[in-house]
């Protein structure tokens, strides 16, 4: 799998349930400002104010190390984060991050006609 596909099964399962739990969220986002390494700017951070509230909301566990199946990162909202990885290794993986939720969101826009 080409390294930009890397997120797509997450942010695809991370807007599915969104789209269960909070119709019309896709609107919310303003692609221009989103970072994903940004507890506000994040995609639950603009669709709930907060990503920590976010995950509380959505019965998700915010621990970025976690291996649960409810792990805020298998959903896409946020990367996998062993002990032993360097600050600078998970700012530039949520770097890609921010990237992928854009394309995806992009995409999105473009079949939904906006």
């Amino acid at each position: 799998m080409p390294k930009r596909e890397l997120y797509r099964p997450a942010i695809k399962r991370g807007a599915a349930l969104l789209d269960e739990k909070r119709p019309g969220w896709s609107a919310l986002i303003h692609t221009r400002i989103l970072d994903m390494d940004s507890l506000s700017d994040c995609v639950l951070g603009q669709v709930e104010g907060d990503y920590l509230t976010a995950c509380q909301r959505l019965g998700l566990d915010d621990s970025l190390g976690s291996e649960d199946e409810d792990a805020s990162w298998r959903y896409g909202f946020a990367v996998f984060s062993p002990d032993d990885e360097t600050w600078r290794s998970l700012v530039e993986r949520a770097k890609a991050l921010t990237r992928a939720w854009k394309r995806y969101l992009h995409a999105r826009e473009v079949q939904d006609g906006r």
